[in-house]
């Protein structure tokens, strides 16, 4: 445990111990070898060198405004306290405001009434007193603060009690103090310890609880009576304030007769230079911190003064505050102060060893600064500006206002001294500057960097926009520029170095590379230009910057730091160095202190190297972090002017840091979850846990695990953190345990949503890191979300009784589907055998069936030969018919050939050619002939003709004859001559023959025929 305490105190002590002198410490360390003697050569160091505290007397603490439109209530604040969290209260004319860094909420009183006066006790209770209302603040089951009242706890009927003005913690209980009566408050009773008085403020102090009362003066409290305090009877009502010195000596502030001290119960007027200010400007409020007193004024803001009274800081308004009349003053843990005034409040960080010379909107940016015969030059992109500067400053007598240098409006680049002048380096040119006025002594445009060789006595270079310029004194007054040929480029970085044989300087050019300049002996010629980029080893030709780190001149860009071998001409990357300043970024700008330090910026972050007496180096970056992303890029500015100040040039103007101001920078600060919401904007945790018996404390009781609706299964969380210093720098990281595997990036964001998380147990993480890297300690919350109904227990035992029944009738249902599926096979099989005997009988009947194809085959086959004998014999019979009707054509012809030749012949020759005629007639029967072809036709056609005879008696021969040459399928042409008539009259035939057949007109006659 020892160990761990003597680590902790070290760590914290060396960062601010570095800016010490630390030679006889490390001597004593050596003597004295155990770690309890390290321990108190070191505390005993702390004590003699700086006593207990600090606060800077030089520059303005940096101030915070925080106005009604950033807390929305009313402009007067009266009182401020901070819980054992670290969250912020105050009292102010609509209720009391809480701030936790992020937001702030307004709690009014049930009356709504202004609150007047805050205290916290030991164990974390807020009590708060307003207009004829006092209580205090209870959490409730949720985890929101509410005001819970004690008036009902008053005796008797004291109900006009006005005001409750002031409220102390004591070992006998809660005093709450009004201007007529004082109540205590003690295991939940309220006894009345006086009434109806006429009191002023009260105060408790070394435990001593002291009242001003009209006539009486100065009171005590002893066994719950008010005494008077000897000496104390000067006072009528006319004590503002009163704060402890020591155990033995109580500070007494008034408000028109200045400061007092008790000691010892004797009252003497304290006889310091302040008091005739604070008796000019009204004293209303005061505060003790770091063994120094802020007092408030009602006409002059607030002024600092040490235990010696010695003025350290005076802010007003025309120092930073919006209003000048101080209502309250509180020192929170961090030893800062809040200022409630009459319009508005506001943080002044005094516990820092920065602190603002000027601000941007007086003066400009930041660009360059110095002090010369005790008045302090600052340029800026305005001009040049100065005032009288010397330390210890008297803040009662400083006047903050700078005024410009006359002729120097417009950008300043540079300030130089040379031979007891001041010379500025100009946008404009290069001025010679004597107190409040400048004169030009180069009109060359743009004097980047004024520099001198120590053997050249009476000769100076500068570097512009164009060049190198040469400036030589001729007498007291007057200086010969010229302009050093055959180099043009922009210098405005430059390093230089006596060589061998010549003057060299290393020139950086942002855009190109770096050049080399070797000047002549006389500095007015170049003898050697050399040019290199990164052809040559650099590994860009962007950016590049030319530093001198101790006694060697190096090289650095956004890759590294590199050193130049003369021999390879080129670069190479510097391994010690780059080890040393790691890869924070490109080192821009490196100054050398009186004590051998070197005070540099890297990127956007400030630094010290200090050379260890092993050759080594030490870097300290960590208690400049609040400077990070201040500076004017590219132009940054650092002037150690003494052994324990350095000047910074910043955006907004310029900082004062002292170097031996000890800063604790590793005091822990909370992280607070302060509200978690579902997306309905239903709250469920206000932001404040507490303990078994109802106390606020900062982490989770295990009983406090909330227990989320299924609904509410989108959530979102809000968090601080408590460094109230640096709000704006404040980085926070949180993992959902059940949900996320770790933790996320730092971001500045301060909440945190999820949405549609399943039911389970949560816990939400989060933990701040604050602007010097100091992680806060986890905070963190758990809950559970429930299932939603249909994933309930209640759900999932309805599921086994319904998956129970479910699989009973599954059951029942599957067993009478296995009945009725029997049932069913077995009348399939019998379907099956009923089928088969179909098949079989149908496959008999298909057997059947094609023999009878067969048979039918063999008919067909045997038809289509008798078709094709039919139709042979039809040819046969129409050839047949043919041929006897030619013949008898022909014979018809030999006949009446003969009957003619007969007339013509003899008797015996007649009778011969009429038995030959008779012959032929005989040949020439046509019955015979159609006898013939009737019997061959009706042969082909299976009985034609008769079948037609029994159907249709009355047909004549001719249409018998007709129907069978019909049946033949003969056409007209070829019936014509058969018929022995024409191509008409066969027409004319059919024609008869159809209304004889009784034909319809649609139904073809041959068709007809073939179908008979």
């Amino acid at each position: 445990m020892r160990y761990k305490v003597y680590s902790q105190f070290l760590k914290s002590y060396a960062i601010n111990l570095l800016f010490l002198k630390l030679d006889v410490i490390i001597k004593l360390i050596f003597v004295f070898k155990s770690i309890n003697n390290i321990l108190f050569v070191l505390f005993f160091t702390l004590i003699c060198l700086n006593g207990k505290s600090q606060i800077k007397s030089v520059g303005i603490p940096n101030i915070t405004n925080f106005s009604r439109q950033n807390y929305h209530a009313s402009t007067q604040n009266w009182s401020a306290i901070q819980d054992k969290r670290g969250i912020m209260y105050f009292g102010n004319n609509d209720g009391l405001l809480e701030f936790d860094g992020v937001n702030w909420r307004l709690i009014q009183m049930p009356n709504s009434s202004v609150v007047r006066s805050i205290a916290a006790d030991k164990l974390g209770n807020i009590y708060v007193g307003a207009f004829g209302e006092f209580g205090l603040l209870k959490a409730t089951p949720n985890g929101k603060l509410n005001y819970t009242s004690l008036v009902d706890l008053i005796p008797g009927d004291i109900n006009d009690f006005g005001d409750i003005w002031k409220i102390h913690e004591t070992d006998n209980g809660i005093i709450f103090q009004s201007f007529t009566e004082i109540f205590l408050y003690h295991d939940g009773k309220i006894k009345v310890i006086a009434q109806k008085r006429d009191f002023h403020f009260s105060f408790f102090i070394n435990n001593e609880f002291y009242i001003t009362e009209r006539n009486k003066g100065l009171l005590k409290l002893r066994d719950e009576k008010l005494i008077p305090v000897k000496g104390g009877d000067i006072f009528n009502n006319d004590i503002w304030t009163m704060l402890p010195i020591d155990n033995n000596k109580i500070l007494i502030g008034t408000l028109n007769h200045g400061l007092f001290i008790l000691e010892n119960e004797k009252v003497q007027k304290w006889n310091i230079p302040a008091n005739n200010f604070l008796k000019q400007n009204q004293i209303y409020c005061g505060v003790k911190v770091k063994d120094h007193f802020a007092i408030g004024t009602i006409l002059n803001g607030l002024l600092i003064i040490d235990k010696d009274g010695t003025p350290v800081q005076h802010i007003n308004r025309e120092k930073g505050l919006q209003n000048n009349t101080v209502l309250s003053i509180y020192a929170d843990n961090y030893d800062n102060l809040w200022l409630g005034l009459d319009n508005g409040i506001y943080y002044v960080a005094v516990n820092s060893p920065f602190t603002n010379i000027v601000n941007e909107s007086k003066i400009g940016a930041g660009y360059v600064s110095f002090i010369y015969q005790d008045k302090l030059y600052l340029g800026t992109n305005q001009g040049l500006f100065y005032k009288k500067w010397v330390e210890p400053i008297d803040p009662l007598n400083d006047k903050l206002e700078f005024k410009i240098v006359e002729n120097t409006q417009g950008q300043v680049w540079d300030l130089f001294e040379y031979n007891n002048k001041l010379f500025c380096g100009h946008n404009n040119g290069t001025y010679i500057v004597d107190n409040d006025k400048a004169e030009l002594i180069s009109d060359v445009p743009g004097g980047w960097l004024l520099f001198s060789f120590p053997d050249k006595e009476n000769i100076m270079l500068q570097g512009t926009y164009t060049g190198l310029l040469r400036y030589e004194k001729k007498d007291n007054t007057t200086w010969d520029v010229n302009k050093i040929s055959g180099f043009s480029e922009s210098c405005r970085v430059i390093e230089s170095y006596l060589s061998k044989d010549y003057y060299t300087l290393w020139i950086s050019h942002g855009y190109k590379g770096i050049y080399k300049v070797d000047l002549s002996k006389n500095l007015d010629k170049i003898g050697n230009l050399s040019f290199y980029n990164s052809a040559n080893g650099l590994s860009t030709n962007f950016d590049n910057n030319v530093i001198k780190f101790y006694d060697e001149i190096i090289f650095t860009n956004s890759t590294g730091i590199y050193s130049f071998d003369n021999e390879q001409q080129t670069f190479v990357p510097n391994k010690e160095l780059n080890h040393l300043f790691g890869n924070s970024g490109i080192l821009r700008k490196m100054v050398k202190d009186n004590k051998g330090q070197l005070w540099f910026i890297q990127d956007d972050e400030m630094g010290v190297v200090k050379r260890l007496s092993d050759g080594n180096y030490k870097i300290n970056r960590i208690p400049y972090k609040s400077f990070v992303g201040s500076f004017v890029r590219s132009f940054e500015h650092l002037l150690p002017y003494n052994d324990e100040s350095v000047i910074v040039a910043t955006e907004d103007g310029f900082s004062h840091l002292s170097t031996s101001f000890i800063k604790e920078i590793d005091i822990p600060f909370n992280t607070l979850i302060r509200s978690i919401e579902t997306t309905n904007d239903s709250l469920f945790f206000g932001g404040a846990f507490t303990d078994s018996i109802g106390l606020i404390t900062i982490h989770q009781m295990e009983n406090q695990v909330q227990y989320l609706a299924y609904k509410s299964n989108n959530i979102k969380f809000e968090f601080s953190a408590t460094d109230y210093e640096h709000l704006n720098n404040i980085r926070y990281k949180y993992y959902l345990e059940g949900f996320e595997e770790e933790w996320s990036e730092w971001t500045d964001k301060t909440y945190k949503e999820y949405t549609n998380l399943r039911e389970g147990d949560y816990i939400f993480h989060l933990k701040a890191m604050n602007v010097f890297d100091i992680e806060s300690e986890t905070s963190s919350f758990q809950f559970f979300i429930n299932p939603p109904w249909y994933r309930s227990i209640v759900a999932y035992s309805m599921y086994l009784l319904l998956i129970a029944f479910t699989t009973w009738i599954v059951v029942r249902i599957i067993r009478r589907r296995i009945d009725r599926e029997k049932k069913l096979l077995q009348l399939k099989q019998k379907k099956e055998l009923h089928q088969q005997k179909i098949n079989h009988e149908n496959e008999v009947l298909s057997a059947q069936q094609e023999i009878v194809k067969l048979r039918n085959a063999k008919l067909r086959v045997e038809n289509e030969r008798n078709k094709a004998e039919v139709e042979l014999k039809t040819k046969e019979l129409a050839s047949y018919a043919m041929q006897v009707t030619q013949k008898n054509e022909s014979l018809f012809g030999i006949k009446e050939q003969l009957k003619h030749i007969s007339q013509k012949v003899n008797p015996d020759a007649q009778k011969y050619l009429q038995k030959l005629i008779k012959n032929i007639e005989q040949s020439t029967n046509q019955k015979d002939d159609w006898e013939k072809f009737e019997g061959y036709f009706d042969q082909v056609y299976e009985d034609f003709t008769r079948r037609l005879r029994d159907r249709f008696p009355n047909l004549t021969p001719n249409d018998i004859k007709l129907c069978a040459y019909l049946r033949m399928n003969l056409s007209t042409k070829e019936i014509a001559p058969l018929l022995n008539i024409s191509v008409r009259g066969v027409e004319v035939s059919r024609y008869r023959l159809r209304k004889k057949l009784q034909m319809p007109q649609n139904e073809n006659l041959i068709d007809f025929m073939m179908n008979l």
